[in-house]
């Protein structure tokens, strides 16, 4: 499953959404999951000692694996 939000990187976490009634389910990447601010997205990029580059190098290794799953 891809991002809901940039619909380019693995989604790796998932929400779900409850307004009113309607309950919805959304699947964010690592980067888009840390730009929202996901609160133990923040803590554990900042537990880990991890930069925006290190997020992007995580979002490539996962989008390579999963073509590969696909491929294979």
């Amino acid at each position: 499953m891809l991002c809901s939000r940039c619909n380019k990187n693995v989604a790796v976490i998932f929400v779900t959404k409850v307004e009113g009634n309607k309950q919805t389910n959304e699947g964010l990447c690592l980067s888009c999951a840390k730009s929202i601010g996901i609160a133990p997205i923040e803590q554990f990029v900042c537990q880990m000692g991890m930069d925006d580059n290190d997020i992007n190098a995580i979002n490539e290794e996962l989008n390579t694996m999963m073509g590969d799953l696909e491929n294979g």
